[in-house]
């Protein structure tokens, strides 16, 4: 019975955005089992219809959420070794492969093979300028590098751009959209800007490498700090502080030199993301905010930054069954072993003191009252807890599995394994023995709908509840049997989880 209820209660473990070691997030894996070409995923882009294209090491594919389509070379691409996938302004979608690349018509690439001195080239890097000019870096080695401009079905041979003004030339190059201008490092530890036909030394460095963000932005790691391009000046990031200007254009990113963890960067909160899955290539950020991940395992897709995962890891105790938020934003955990701990914003603490009123296992069901009172359900009684204190409820001396309070007169609920629901409203109380193990069932949950009616969800049925009147829905025609929960949505519509599924 017990294991519905615990993973509903995972849920609520939507914790504030804080920093802790060893949470952990919620991420779906995307690998060949799922659909995916190959495993080894080396660039993701979005199109303005919102499908995902993939670039793995053999073929690309198109994702709309659910399922992948495959291209090859057999579908038009020069080969399946694809280095980026891009798209114009005119919404054209183009692949780029290590020797060539290929424009979609229809369900088909149209392909356009580079060819230089008779051998297979090696493409690096390319991007749309503002312009629709398509710009390739060809890196195959350092004697023969080449930099390509493709326009109107034409290709031009522009590598004298990588011989640079101090001699040295250049070893990595990227493309900066908003600026409007390339990004170059040279062999001599200078970096360069290059617009309009005119170089521009930034400076020069001992350790320095270039990258492009998803959002085609550059930033430059630099003896160890980390710099944005911006309207063509390096500003340094200092993603802790609230004013960098990280914040905005980048709110995400990794340390190529450390890939055990991604930091989130998302305005006043800063995050890390322990990663276990593999090599890291890059990340990409969708439309919708959602982060994804890709590299050598394959296509990862966090699901929520809003979901942090706690363990024993944690120090979170095992078999958790109630999980409540006190009046003062902690949050408390009680569990069948007989623990209960609080998570007070950075860490989970063990509270030892309730032991000397009431020293047995909590059940499910534990609310807060309006009144800021936390009920916590126990094997034998309801433990309350306020200012600091615990005490056992008066009114009950039964095992309870169900605490609610009305939203519409505030009175309380309290349902009791085998004695029945107490309904304490306006001072007294009144037990209704029919919900109880021997009878219709006890109480799992209670909502309110709009009408005046509760609806309550019992371990065998389900009950309407009005006024003094109760009405059981007969096996044949219950809703749900074996139930859990019972929320009623904004239309005022029911729906009832349990064993046999989800009902409305």
């Amino acid at each position: 019975m017990k294991s519905f209820a615990l993973q509903l209660y995972s849920l609520v473990f939507a914790m504030l955005f804080s920093t802790v070691s060893g949470q952990s997030y919620s991420i779906r894996t995307y690998t060949p089992v799922d659909g995916l070409n190959q495993s080894q995923v080396n660039t993701v882009m979005q199109d303005r219809r919102g499908y995902l294209w993939i670039g793995t090491r053999n073929g690309i594919a198109r994702f709309d959420g659910q399922s992948f389509v495959n291209y090859y070379s057999e579908d038009g691409l020069v080969d399946n070794r694809c280095i980026r996938i891009l798209q114009d302004s005119k919404g054209d979608i183009y692949a780029v492969t290590s020797n060539g690349i290929a424009r979609l018509e229809g369900t088909r690439f149209l392909p356009y093979r580079i060819n230089q001195h008779g051998h297979a080239n090696n493409i690096a890097w390319a991007a749309f300028d503002k312009k629709d000019g398509l710009w390739m870096y060809n890196g195959r080695n350092h004697s023969d590098k080449k930099l390509l401009f493709y326009r109107d079905d034409t290709l031009q041979d522009r590598s004298e751009l990588l011989d640079l003004p101090d001699g040295g030339n250049v070893v990595q190059i990227r493309y900066d959209l908003p600026s409007d201008c390339f990004v170059m490092l040279g062999s001599k530890g200078g970096i360069w800007l290059y617009k309009e036909d005119k170089f521009r030394k930034v400076g020069r460095y001992e350790q320095a490498s270039i990258r492009q963000s998803y959002e085609n932005r550059v930033i430059a790691k630099i003896n160890g700090a980390h710099f944005l391009l911006e309207n063509g000046r390096f500003q340094k990031l200092d993603p802790q502080t609230e004013t960098s200007t990280f914040f905005r254009p980048l709110n995400y990113s990794f340390n190529p030199d450390r890939r055990d963890k991604i930091t989130l960067i998302d305005y006043n909160r800063y995050l890390e993301i322990p990663w276990s899955h593999g090599l890291i290539y890059n990340i990409f950020v969708d439309r919708d905010n959602v982060l994804w991940v890709y590299g050598e395992e394959g296509l990862f897709k966090v699901l929520s930054t809003s979901f942090l995962n706690f363990t024993e890891m944690d120090g979170l105790e095992t078999n958790i069954w109630s999980v409540v938020e006190g009046p003062d934003d902690r949050i408390w955990f009680a569990s069948l072993n007989k623990s209960l701990q609080v998570w007070d914003g950075e860490k989970i603490r063990d509270v030892h003191s309730y032991r000397q009123v009431n020293d047995v296992v909590f059940y499910m069901g534990s609310t807060t009252l309006f009144d800021g009172r936390i009920f916590f359900t126990q094997g034998n009684a309801v433990l309350e807890y306020k200012d600091g204190t615990f005490s056992r409820v008066p009114y009950v001396h039964s095992a309870v599995e169900k605490v609610y309070q009305s939203p519409a007169d505030s009175s309380i609920f309290v349902g009791q394994t085998s004695k029945g629901l107490i309904i304490k409203k306006n001072g007294t109380s009144r037990i209704v023995k029919e919900f109880s193990a021997g009878a219709k069932g006890w109480v799992t949950d209670i909502a309110h709908d709009p009408e005046g009616f509760y609806w309550v969800v019992t371990s065998t049925t389900v009950a309407k509840v009005y006024d003094d009147s109760v009405y059981f829905y007969p096996h044949p025609e219950a809703p749900v049997r074996n139930g859990y929960v019972v929320e009623v949505d904004s239309a005022g519509i029911p729906w009832f989880g349990g064993k046999e599924g989800l009902f409305m």
